[in-house]
């Protein structure tokens, strides 16, 4: 049973650490915390010249915008929801990836391994090789939406065939 469905419980495992993490983001927008100030605070840690104009790009962005933590709370839920569901599981993937980077880049200041001292690397760049293990044993063809859109796909496909 397990061995059958591995795609499914590795998703939705995965999902569920998602889910814990839009939580807190939630939290973090209900207690009013700004996820700005934690680029901010990376921008001013000692790093690399080109590390510290990533960071201060991004450090203006986030700044520039009073609902950056809302946006990063509903963009954490939507992956959530899309991963529970199995729908656009790829492409959600991939986005979850770009996401996972920018966030260990910036926020996450790389996990701090540009300073002396760190100890380890952070959350993000597991969360990426994870997201890349999604696509690659393609956890959205078991149980999911993405079967069930594809079988609608391929139907209408062949509808359109016969018409033809």
């Amino acid at each position: 049973m397990i061995r059958q469905n591995y795609r499914v419980i590795f998703r939705l495992i995965f999902a569920s650490i998602w889910a814990i993490d839009a939580y807190l983001k939630w939290v973090c927008v209900y207690c009013g915390l700004n996820l700005a100030d934690r680029i901010h605070d990376a921008s001013l840690q000692p790093n690399p010249s080109i590390v510290t104009h990533w960071i201060v790009f991004w450090d203006r962005m986030a700044s520039s915008d009073p609902n950056f933590t809302l946006q990063i709370a509903i963009l954490e839920t939507l992956i959530t929801l899309f991963l529970f569901l199995g729908f656009f599981t790829s492409p959600i993937s991939a986005f979850g990836i770009v996401f996972s980077i920018i966030i260990w880049s910036t926020a996450e200041n790389f996990g701090g391994i540009l300073q002396q001292g760190a100890p380890d690397i952070g959350a993000s760049p597991l969360y990426t090789v994870i997201f890349v293990m999604l696509i690659i044993t393609g956890a959205g063809r078991q149980k999911s939406i993405d079967v069930w859109l594809s079988k609608k796909i391929r139907s209408l496909s062949d509808d359109a065939e016969s018409i033809l």
